[in-house]
Parts: structure tokens; C-alpha cells; sequence
């Protein structure tokens, strides 16, 4: 699968920095991409079916969400400079807490 590579440059803009992490269960994707120029880091998430099956009713699902709704994730979300602070802040404090456990 093309789009599972850890990190690449966006190919339309140089401006953008993209990564994708995939769940577990290989059933959902997060795509982050943060932008340079406005300092912002999205969010999108897609449901890929069950346990990454692709069946021609999943593809046909994709491609009517795509149509209708004009993109293919089933959400997205804008962090500014503040949430992603947050965010850091909070992973940061998780891997202290692994680190404690293990020593």
C-alpha cells in the first residue's frame, strides 16, 4: 500500500510535512500534515473497513464519500500552536510514565 510510508514531503506544496499512523487493528489511519506557512497541523481520519479488507463494497463506500461529501476522510481537525502544545505536553507525560514502570 502506497500510502502507508512513515514521512514524506507533500507533493504539491513544500510547505507541507505529512505522516501517516495506522491503527492497530488496521481498520483506521490518522493522516497528520502540518503546514508551514500558517503554522497548523491537521488531523484527518479514515475508516479503512474491517481489519484493512478491501472489498468492493468498502472501495465503493470510499468512493461515494469522496463524491458526496468531497473529501475522503471521515473527519478533520485544525490544531493550532496552543493544542499542540497540549498535545506534546500529554505524550511527553505518558513516556515519563512508561520510563517510571520500567525501572
Amino acid at each position: 500500500m502506497a500510502w502507508r510510508r512513515k514521512t514524506k514531503k507533500n507533493k504539491f506544496t513544500e510547505n507541507e510535512i505529512e505522516e501517516f499512523i495506522v491503527c492497530d487493528c488496521q481498520s483506521e489511519l490518522i493522516r497528520l500534515v502540518y503546514d508551514k506557512e500558517v503554522d497548523d497541523l491537521f488531523l484527518s481520519f479514515f475508516k479503512n473497513g474491517h481489519h484493512n479488507f478491501y472489498s468492493l463494497k468498502n472501495r465503493l463506500i470510499h468512493i461515494w464519500r469522496i463524491i458526496w461529501e468531497g473529501h475522503p476522510w471521515t473527519d478533520c481537525i485544525c490544531l493550532g500552536p496552543e493544542a499542540r502544545k497540549k498535545i506534546i505536553f500529554f505524550l511527553e507525560k505518558i513516556k515519563g510514565l512508561k520510563n517510571e514502570t520500567k525501572k
